[in-house]
């Protein structure tokens, strides 16, 4: 039997940024999205700062503040099933204008942003790079890339990270800033250095080394500032290894020209 062909799409779940208030159907992607945060989870234990104990004892109402927060986006990558005369075939989740989130989830990641410059920065001993003011440039956060495996070595990683700097730059060519003002958009992420896959995919899309950061700020980069004594506190984690200097941080910095509106 032949393997079924998909289409793979990124589309942003619903948030405070493009939504007035939440969809009908919000629970129902709430609900979505956690099976596959927590799948990814399992599935990739080492590749995230947060646990599979800790995010499975998570309630639908924190699942659901986790998703509706103003600044976060969560980018999900859609695979949809090609049948053998091309048309797509979906399973619907749906009844309403939300219809691009039907078919198989099989990738997420969460963008935070624009960060100002106060909350972006790192301590000096970070080794990072000087960063431009608020006027100068916007910043992203980037955190909990994952692909599932069923679907992986089809580009699906890369096809996300560029969704989400495409996402950043679109938020930043549209902002109110004057007409013809060079602005620079920065996306960090903050990896295990010893992840070279990992880092090799993003060396290959333009990120550099921007320095070291502890696992508490980490944490907090990634909006998770709530979880860090529930992480400090699992099994077999040592709570001194959370200070440590030993995350990679990396950047894609872009500059555009940008249009008022």
């Amino acid at each position: 039997m032949s393997q079924p062909k998909y289409t793979y799409e990124t589309y942003p779940f619903p948030s405070p940024t493009l939504l007035s208030s939440p969809p009908p159907n919000f629970s129902l992607l709430v609900h979505k999205y956690a099976s596959v945060r927590l799948e990814a989870l399992l599935t990739s234990p080492s590749a995230f700062g947060s646990t599979h104990e800790i995010e499975n004892a998570f309630t639908t109402a924190e699942w659901e503040r986790r998703v509706w927060r103003e600044g976060f986006v969560v980018l999900v990558c859609v695979a949809k099933p090609v049948c053998d005369s091309g048309v797509v075939e979906l399973n619907t989740i749906t009844s309403n204008n939300l219809g691009h989130l039907e078919g198989d989830w099989v990738g997420i990641a969460t963008l935070l942003g624009p960060i100002s410059k106060a909350s972006y920065g790192l301590p000096p001993e970070s080794g990072g790079p000087e960063i431009g003011s608020d006027e100068e440039e916007t910043r992203w956060h980037m955190t909990g890339l994952y692909t599932s495996p069923e679907h992986r070595r089809k580009g699906l990683a890369k096809m996300i990270i560029n969704s989400a700097m495409a996402y950043a730059r679109n938020r930043t060519l549209h902002s109110s800033s004057p007409s013809g003002k060079q602005q620079n958009v920065r996306l960090r992420i903050m990896i295990r250095p010893d992840n070279i896959d990992v880092v090799s995919l993003y060396a290959a899309l333009g990120f550099v080394d921007a320095g070291r950061c502890t696992g508490v700020e980490a944490f907090k980069a990634n909006g998770d500032e709530t979880l860090i004594e529930r992480r400090m506190n699992s099994p077999g984690m040592r709570p001194e290894m959370m200070v440590v200097r030993i995350g990679l941080v990396m950047e894609r910095l872009e500059s555009l020209v940008v249009e008022a509106i």
